[in-house]
């Protein structure tokens, strides 16, 4: 795609696509105020509550009846 040439000494930014979606998603889950679904199981019976705000996935403990840790994604729900 075409850009138009920058002004004489002023630096434009040549980033990645991606990366102004990940800055807008690690902002969101930062500040974001959690609202949690209902625990699911996942693939490997493991218990998981996703955030539906941000998305974020947390692992849920039944006996303790609490989100215990962050998962790097939310698992894949059983079918």
């Amino acid at each position: 795609m075409w850009q138009p040439p920058a002004p004489a000494g002023i630096r434009v930014s040549t980033s990645k696509p991606g990366r102004t979606a990940q800055l807008l998603a690690w902002i969101s889950e930062r500040f974001c105020h959690h609202q949690f679904s209902w625990p699911h199981i996942g693939l490997h019976g493991r218990d998981y509550q996703v955030c539906v705000l941000c998305g974020a996935a947390y692992e849920y403990d039944w006996t303790a009846m609490r989100r215990t840790c962050r998962l790097g994604a939310a698992p894949e729900p059983r079918t």
